[in-house]
């Protein structure tokens, strides 16, 4: 017993000593899930917002469904993660302070424009008089619309807020990839694999 209670009270002194190299594992499934969602519908929203594939033609009105429907279930996903990531012990972040500085940025640009896509495309459905569908399932309009009334120019302000704010969240998306790679590259102990589960001893 005494030698049981040694080994936990040293294994304890370490986790408090040693700097964490991973995300806790809920962090890392949610940060998986909600990025599939999010590049998913970023496609399906590209492929739509430039023409690539008709919006009123029958894979058009599936690639919409696909879009809203991941955009929708990434918005509950969010906030866990928003109040996991506050309460989580996290890895230190990795690089010279600029570096640092970049990604804490990209960061947040991440946060705000995943929560304010999905919000504002379900703004831009409901200013249009109808509400966000998803293979037949139409989501609450709290209200806000009846039969015949639009509100075309908040509806095109909202267009062209979530037409560009996509592209925008295209680019910081690749540009974390990038340097997810990048890093992972520089330290074999850092960027991508941070996110992965830690190896087995």
């Amino acid at each position: 017993m005494a030698v049981s209670l040694k080994t936990l009270a040293e294994e304890a002194n370490m986790d408090v000593t040693t700097p964490q190299q991973h995300y806790p594992s809920l962090m890392r499934w949610l940060h998986w899930t909600i990025a599939c969602l999010i590049i998913t519908a970023l496609i399906c929203g590209l492929l739509l917002g430039y023409g690539l594939v008709k919006g009123d033609s029958p894979a058009g009105g599936v690639l919409m469904s696909i879009h809203v429907g991941c955009a929708m279930a990434s918005l509950p996903l969010w906030f866990i993660r928003l109040t996991l990531r506050r309460r989580s012990k996290l890895p230190e972040g990795v690089g010279p302070g600029w570096q640092q500085s970049i990604a804490r940025v990209s960061h947040l640009l991440l946060y705000v424009l995943t929560l304010a896509l999905p919000l504002t495309g379900y703004a831009m459905d409901i200013a249009y008089g109808g509400a966000p569908t998803v293979f037949g399932f139409r989501f609450p309009d709290f209200g806000l619309t009846a039969p015949g009334v639009q509100n075309e120019p908040l509806g095109e302000a909202l267009w062209f807020f979530h037409s560009n704010a996509g592209q925008g969240l295209a680019l910081v998306v690749l540009l974390h990839v990038l340097a997810a790679i990048w890093n992972t590259l520089k330290d074999p102990a850092g960027g991508i694999r941070r996110m992965l589960s830690p190896p087995r001893h």
